[in-house]
């Protein structure tokens, strides 16, 4: 355990990991409480890494990922850090509730459709899934390798909502927030794929792009926030 981690988080994060694998409703619970303090977004992302790797190092979901075709332009699965996605999250979360495009007369906004591109075995669909981090209409992702697929089907159960596609031939438009953590290894290849994602995204939709190439020279789009990643449709 590290110096500055509360040693009252240890019990804390064992409790977590018998809930997360026994009942997943209860993540929505432990996420609002988790998501007090640093030391508590550490907790969290500690459960998810080790539930993530403890799937991927499966020996017949680790040889499927070796032998998956890869395009020469496209990134491996690199997980976003998760600590910045879940700050990231509340961020977005806020920046809805203060829009008036999405002002619902019930909700403290009007609940979203979104896409994660890129999703890999599928960890950052199932926090927002089950975490209560947003409030959402749909969620669903897409990655071109198949395996990934597979995982996030079997250990994040998430079914149908997933699945392979190309991100270069995905529609965009029913979207209200596209995530995008660089699908692609080759500048050209993610340049020409920012340019075509932006210019289907329907106006007022949202996009978080951390390790983008193009956005903040794209008059379509405007810089929100403090964390530099969270861009909307104009």
């Amino acid at each position: 355990m590290a110096e500055t981690e509360d040693p009252r988080f240890v019990d804390y994060v064992s409790e977590a990991k018998y809930l997360l694998t026994y009942e997943t409703e209860a993540l929505s619970q432990i996420s609002k409480a988790l998501l007090t303090s640093e030391l508590s977004i550490q907790a969290l992302s500690r459960v998810f890494v080790a539930l993530e790797t403890a799937a991927l190092e499966h020996p017949e979901v680790a040889e499927a990922i070796e032998d998956a075709e890869l395009d020469p332009t496209s990134f491996s699965y690199i997980g976003y850090d998760l600590r910045d996605f879940l700050q990231v999250m509340v961020e977005l979360d806020s920046m809805l509730a203060a829009d008036p495009d999405y002002a619902h007369g019930q909700f403290r906004y009007r609940p979203v459709r979104l896409m994660e591109v890129g999703c890999g075995p599928g960890r950052n669909l199932f926090i927002l899934q089950n975490g209560g981090l947003l409030l959402w209409s749909t969620i669903e992702g897409i990655d071109v390798v198949q395996p990934y697929i597979d995982v996030a089907r079997s250990s994040f159960n998430l079914g149908d909502s997933v699945w392979q596609d190309d991100a270069r031939t995905l529609d965009y438009s029913p979207y209200d927030v596209v995530f995008s953590h660089r699908p692609f290894s080759d500048a050209r290849a993610q340049a020409d794929y920012e340019k075509r994602l932006v210019s289907q995204m329907k106006t007022g939709a949202y996009l978080v792009a951390p390790l983008n190439e193009t956005h903040a020279q794209d008059s379509r789009l405007v810089s929100l926030g403090d964390t530099e990643v969270i861009w909307k449709r104009l």
